[in-house]
């Protein structure tokens, strides 16, 4: 089995590997091009996005916030995409066991603020939900709570 390349493959470099290994490789030349060409329709119709800053990332039930540092994960090229700048405030991080990831103490959740804040939950829970609430950006801007679907 190959090495995973998660968080630092783009999602075209992702849907065109698989496509290959599934023999569908004109199907996901299709795809990419027309997602690219939605996600640009979606940059030019929010103008306002260009410069603006997000910060990305979990919190787990168990209330620990942790949040992409490195503007080369593929969430963060996602989102410059649609002309967004990953946090300064998170790009200087020291790095956690996973590449590109920093976490953040509940003394720090500054750190997270910026124009866009994106929080993920891993897992359910009262506590993943107050660690999102706690930070300065998410009373006022209403974040969505993004969970990950179950299997």
């Amino acid at each position: 089995m190959a090495p995973c390349s998660c968080r630092k493959d783009t999602w075209q470099v992702t849907t065109r590997r698989v496509a290959t290994a599934l023999g569908r490789s004109p199907e996901a030349e299709k795809l990419v091009t027309d997602v690219e060409t939605r996600i640009k329709a979606a940059k030019d119709a929010n103008p306002s996005f260009a410069g603006r800053t997000f910060t990305i990332g979990p919190v787990t039930g168990d209330g620990t916030i942790t949040t992409i540092s490195s503007a080369q994960d593929a969430s963060a090229l996602f989102f410059a995409q649609l002309g967004l700048v990953l946090s300064p405030k998170v790009t200087s991080l020291p790095q956690t066991s996973i590449p590109g990831r920093a976490q953040i103490s509940p003394e720090r959740l500054d750190l997270l603020g910026a124009d866009v804040l994106v929080p993920t939950c891993t897992t359910p829970g009262p506590r993943a939900d107050r660690g999102v609430a706690a930070v300065p950006a998410a009373p006022r801007r209403a974040p969505q709570v993004v969970r990950r679907a179950r299997p």
